[in-house]
Parts: structure tokens; sequence; C-alpha cells
């Protein structure tokens, strides 16, 4: 799937369009790959960070919190705890040069309704 995914904005990219790439991304190496198909010559990439708080995530989770990896933990713990361990480098632009970050702390709830404001 991620190879398509790649093949997809790397074609973009290579027409001078513009591309949002929706993807949660909790792993630097997840990123990165795709941060790399950017041409280093005048393109620069945004982090568009939606933080939601803890507490709105539980409510609204639904079956995610029923999902138990191996470690016995939700796929919601789960990707709750890998986010906050990348959090510094993400909110950092991973040390990159050509990385801006624009960081949005609002309630989750906010995000689903208000998901419009991004494409404008």
């Amino acid at each position: 799937m991620f190879k398509a995914y790649h093949k997809l904005i790397r074609t973009r990219l290579e027409c001078g369009l513009p591309v949002i790439a929706d993807a949660t991304h909790l792993h630097r190496r997840d990123m990165l790959s795709v941060v790399n198909l950017v041409p280093s010559w005048g393109m620069s990439v945004e982090y568009i960070v939606l933080d939601c708080l803890r507490d709105e995530l539980d409510a609204t989770a639904g079956w995610r919190h029923n999902v138990k990896m191996k470690s016995g933990e939700s796929l919601v713990d789960r990707h709750w705890n890998t986010y906050q361990s990348q959090r510094k480098n993400i909110l950092a632009g991973d040390g990159l040069d050509n990385v801006s970050v624009a960081h949005y702390v609002r309630s989750y709830t906010k995000y689903i309704k208000g998901l419009h404001w991004l494409l404008k």
C-alpha cells in the first residue's frame, strides 16, 4: 500500500502539483520516507499536526478500544503512546531545514467538523 501511496506522491511532485499526504505517520521512518520524496530544490514540506485531547480520543475511539495488540494494550493506547514518544521530533520538523510545522491543539470533535479549513 505504501509503495502505491509513495508513487502517487512522487508523480504529483514531479508534475509540480501540491500534495497533502494524509497519514498518521507515527514513526519517524514513515514520515521521513514521504519527506524524502520531495525534491531538495526549492520545495518545502509542512507537517500539519492535529493534537487532540486524550479524554476526547477515548470518548470517540469506539471499536478501536477493543482492538488489542500482542502486548495487550489497545490500538488507541498504542497510537497514543507512539505519538507521545515521537511528538518532540515531529514538532521540531524532524530537525530538517525544509520542514515547517503547523501545530494545532483542538478538541477532537472540532477537528472532524472543521477539517475543511485545511484545504482552503
